[in-house]
C-alpha cells in the first residue's frame, strides 16, 4: 500500500461525510457559469461558449492523485482548492472549492454550531452549492504533499457533468444539467439556484 493511500481514505472519508452537511473521456462542450458577480455588483457577462477566449482542458491532466475517480486543481494564485469527485454508484458526484489563503467575504451561516464551517462551498450534483463544512482536509490541493495540476486563467475543465472556470481572481463551477454552482474569490462568492 502507497503512503497516499491513507490519506485517500481520509479524503474520501471526508468528502462522504460532508454530503451530509451541505444544505472521462470527451465530453460536449458544457455551459459555462456566467461571469464573476461581487457583494456590491450584480452584473455579470455570459462566458463565450464557442470561439471565445476560453479553452478546455484535458481532463485527464487533473485527475486526482488523493481520490479515485477524483479531478482536482488548485488556481493559477493557488489560493483556491477544488476538486469533483464521483465516489462509486452509491455516492452523488460531489464538487467544491475552499480558499487556502485569507479572504473577507462573509461566511454564510453554519448548519449547527458543531460543525465547522466555510472558506469555500461544495455541493452534490442536483442540489445548490452550500457552504464547506469539514473536519479535515476535502480536496489534494490543500496537501502539499500532492502533485495538483493548476487550472490556468481563461480555461475550463469538465467533467462529471460538472464546469470549473479559471477567470480573473475567481473559479466558478457549475452543473452542465441544472445550472447550480458557484463562484468564489477572496473577496466574494455568488451561488447559482
Amino acid at each position: 500500500m502507497s503512503a497516499s493511500r491513507p490519506v485517500a481514505v481520509l479524503l474520501i472519508a471526508v468528502s462522504l461525510a460532508l454530503a451530509g452537511c451541505s444544505a472521462g473521456g470527451a465530453e460536449p462542450e458544457p455551459a459555462l457559469p456566467p461571469a464573476p458577480a461581487t457583494e456590491e455588483s450584480a452584473s455579470a457577462s455570459p462566458i463565450p461558449e464557442e470561439g471565445g477566449a476560453f479553452v478546455p482542458v484535458d481532463p485527464a491532466e487533473f485527475a486526482s492523485s488523493a481520490v479515485e475517480g477524483g479531478y482536482d486543481f488548485v488556481s493559477a494564485a493557488g489560493d483556491i482548492a477544488c476538486g469533483i469527485h464521483d465516489l462509486g454508484e452509491d455516492w452523488p458526484v460531489t464538487y467544491g472549492c475552499v480558499m487556502l489563503g485569507p479572504y473577507s467575504f462573509v461566511d454564510p451561516p453554519a448548519p449547527t454550531e458543531e460543525i465547522t464551517c466555510g472558506g469555500g462551498f461544495q455541493a452534490e450534483v442536483g442540489a445548490p452549492a452550500a457552504t464547506i463544512c469539514r473536519g479535515g482536509l476535502v480536496y489534494a490541493g490543500e496537501d502539499s504533499s500532492f502533485a495538483v495540476a493548476t487550472l490556468p486563467q481563461q480555461r475550463y475543465l469538465a467533467v462529471l457533468g460538472v464546469t470549473c472556470v479559471a477567470e480573473g481572481a475567481s473559479i466558478g463551477c457549475s452543473e452542465d444539467e441544472t445550472g447550480y454552482g458557484f463562484r468564489l474569490s477572496a473577496e466574494a462568492y455568488e451561488l447559482f439556484e
